[in-house]
């Protein structure tokens, strides 16, 4: 019974936002830019010479992504960092106690 009880609830919330996004002249303004933004995204889609840029930067972007030894010496080096901060800080820790 408390299950109908909520699917009832929702359905009458989700009327309820729906109609007053709908009537809301910020929602309806938010909407038909991003629809013209899409649009125009389509339109990109065939035009060549954005295509040929897009290309260009995917390259760039690509050529950006590290080697896995670059990450393995980056995550061992996080290793050393991380294991440093312990020690420093179980001899902290220890100096405090050791003042009590």
């Amino acid at each position: 019974m408390n299950a109908l009880f909520t699917k009832i609830i929702n359905h009458f919330a989700s009327e309820m936002i729906t109609k007053r996004l709908a009537q809301s002249k910020t929602f309806q303004d938010m909407a038909l830019k991003t629809h013209q933004h899409v649009q125009k995204g389509r339109g990109a889609i065939n035009d060549p010479k954005l295509q040929q840029e897009l290309y260009k930067e995917a390259s760039k972007v690509a050529s950006q992504v590290v080697s896995k030894e670059a990450v393995s010496q980056k995550a061992s080096s996080f290793g050393q960092t991380l294991s440093r901060f312990r020690r420093a800080l179980g001899e902290e820790i220890n100096k405090d106690i050791n003042k009590r």
